[in-house]
């Protein structure tokens, strides 16, 4: 008999706590389903982006490489605009600002490559548009921009010997030898022993 009633207790208990949580509990796992839907879609819809994305910058590399000019701009444009979250918009002012300075139009360079460090989070593509933009400087005969641009970085990682040589071109540019050997030295040290430094150190008289 107790034992009945104790079992008695348990159902009302039961009922009770069910009566109570029973609507935050359904809530709950409602809104878990819902998230989980959410980020399922937000996800497909990430992917869908960037298979795009890649799927537009190869049409813009086959543009470059035809030297169609009209449609790099007109790819680019897209890129940059539609799908400037992924990685892909970024590639695609690095590209473009490469073949405008090849053209030349070093201006258009330099506006690409400005927008390119304003606009990137990766950090890699941020050191390649700021040599970039440092040897455009010293093309437009402004080696000393392009020096305020390098010493603006910070965390140089692999691209260190990069930075010291292409300071190096703008010391040498600006008529201090001396500064351009010392950087021209570090860039080999970090770099292994490149031909194109030792180059470089044979036309200030050094080896």
């Amino acid at each position: 008999m107790a034992t009945h009633i104790y079992e008695q207790e348990q159902v009302e208990a039961l009922k009770r706590w069910w009566k109570e949580n029973s609507t935050s509990l359904i809530a709950g796992v409602a809104l878990g389903i819902a998230l989980i839907f959410a980020w399922n879609a937000w996800k497909s819809y990430q992917d869908t982006q960037v298979e795009q994305a890649s799927e537009l910058y190869l049409k813009l590399l086959n543009a470059v490489a035809e030297s169609n000019h009209e449609l790099a701009e007109g790819l680019a444009s897209r890129l940059t605009s539609d799908f400037k979250r992924t990685a892909y918009a970024d590639f695609a002012y690095l590209l473009l600002a490469k073949v405008t300075a090849e053209q030349g139009q070093l201006e258009g360079a330099k506006h690409r490559l400005e927008s390119l460090l304003t606009t990137s989070k990766d950090e890699d593509l941020k050191h390649v548009a700021r040599l970039r933009l440092a040897r455009v400087w010293l093309a437009l005969g402004q080696p000393e921009k392009g020096m305020v641009v390098l010493t603006a970085a910070d965390d140089l990682g692999r691209f260190a010997a990069q930075y010291e040589e292409v300071k190096g071109d703008l010391y040498h540019a600006l008529g201090k030898p001396e500064q351009a050997l010392e950087a021209y030295r570090k860039a080999v040290a970090a770099s292994q022993d490149s031909p194109f430094l030792q180059m470089k150190l044979t036309e200030l008289g050094l080896k």
